[in-house]
């Protein structure tokens, strides 16, 4: 990867990426490679002497593995961290570093452990309801865990530091975390749910990683791996930072705007369908991905002419 510093940043951080020396040690693929799509791994692997980043795009990923030397530093008996498990998975070799495993003992032997994984991240995705990745990568750790100990897992969690918390808001809101370190639990699945999940995950990658052998197209992302947001329709007063609700079908938009009082001082605004991922600085390869480039083509041929 190139690393660009645009911004002036202090040039310590930058060396600091630079040397970075993380591996997934002798593994076909880690865990977070499993969870995410095949496509972007293998686009990453083939252009990874291209790929620019700026080190101001990678702040919060410089700090968390930061965290991730501190947590090293400071387990103690009861805490195993920064762990590396392996295990084979149809002729693959698979791979996952742990954060911290709490470990409950029996006369001095270990019986159990709970899995916690820090992130830096938002106050807005800790609120979320539904954090798929975060379920997906903890229950593949709580499976490598089991092949590779025997041990049972009790527990999954996120321990999340959130870089956008706010003292006031948590004092005035009872839904707002009440402090900068917030634990998330993640729902621990059943052994049959995390075999056929991770079984199915190394497949999913076979597919692509042949497809790419054989000259073809890997399989094209899906819209959760996209990251996709429907279109929908808010409805909110001219010029207004955020909407008063929004709706996903214009209708019902409609509706609501009628029944409010002084409804004919709002207005809808329709706000179309993203791909979030694509579209953003999120995903490092899309100028190489035919699948997005085929659709800014398409989106650039409907565009009616000047």
């Amino acid at each position: 990867m190139i690393i660009t510093n645009k911004f002036g940043a202090p040039q310590p951080l930058v060396n600091y990426a630079k040397r970075d020396k993380y591996s997934r040690g002798n593994s076909r693929r880690s865990v977070t490679q499993l969870i995410n799509s095949p496509r972007i791994d293998l686009l990453r692997q083939k252009y990874e002497l291209k790929i620019e980043q700026d080190i101001s795009q990678m702040i919060w990923l410089i700090f968390g593995k930061a965290i991730h030397e501190i947590i090293a530093g400071g387990a103690d008996y009861e805490h195993i961290a920064e762990e590396r498990l392996f295990a084979m998975v149809n002729d693959w070799r698979i791979s996952g570093a742990i954060d911290v495993q709490v470990v409950q003992r029996y006369r001095g032997k270990v019986t159990s452990v709970a899995i916690d994984d820090y992130k830096f991240t938002s106050v807005w995705a800790v609120q979320q309801e539904n954090k798929p990745d975060w379920e997906n990568q903890l229950n593949c750790y709580a499976w490598l865990v089991r092949q590779c100990r025997g041990w049972t897992v009790t527990r999954l969690g996120i321990v999340s530091f959130l870089r956008d918390w706010q003292r006031w808001e948590a004092e005035r809101s009872n839904i707002y975390p009440n402090a900068p370190i917030y634990r998330v639990p993640v729902r621990l699945w059943s052994v049959a749910e995390q075999e056929q999940y991770v079984l199915g995950r190394v497949k999913y990658h076979q597919q692509a990683w042949r497809a790419m052998e054989w000259g073809e197209e890997p399989p094209p992302c899906s819209n959760e791996e996209r990251w996709h947001r429907p279109g929908s329709f808010a409805v909110q007063k001219p010029k207004a930072k955020r909407a008063y609700r929004v709706f996903d079908d214009k209708s019902a938009a409609d509706e609501f705007k009628k029944e409010l009082k002084n409804g004919d001082q709002y207005e809808i605004e329709e706000r179309p369908s993203k791909y979030v991922r694509c579209e953003g600085d999120y995903c490092s390869v899309s100028k190489w991905c035919d699948q997005w480039q085929r659709e800014l083509a398409e989106l650039a041929a409907a565009e009616p002419a000047d």
